[in-house]
């Protein structure tokens, strides 16, 4: 498995509840704060619903989170990661 990491994402949260991921900032492995423009996403994983059993017990989601493959730009190379959501604490996992 390859690094996790706690980042800062600005994000456009649309009407719809729909989630736009635009930037990501993190620090890298020298401890400098970069900041990249997401140049394309593709939602892999999405929020699942609990769901009423026949007797109307309510059973909670298995999955409280929202997972988009996204591309930034660095130097002249197009590199690809995963951000994960949390929506149980509110905050964004890059994972490569």
């Amino acid at each position: 498995m390859g690094m996790r990491q706690k980042v800062d994402v600005i994000c456009q949260n649309s009407v719809d509840g729909t989630l736009i991921p635009i930037k990501v900032r993190m620090i890298d492995e020298d401890g400098i704060t970069q900041q990249f423009v997401i140049k394309s996403y593709k939602e892999v994983a999405a929020f699942t619903d609990g769901y009423t059993m026949p007797n109307e017990v309510k059973i909670s989601p298995n999955c409280m989170q929202k997972k988009f493959e996204c591309k930034v730009q660095v130097m002249d190379r197009m590199q690809s990661f995963f951000l994960i959501f949390n929506k149980n604490d509110l905050t964004w996992m890059l994972m490569t």
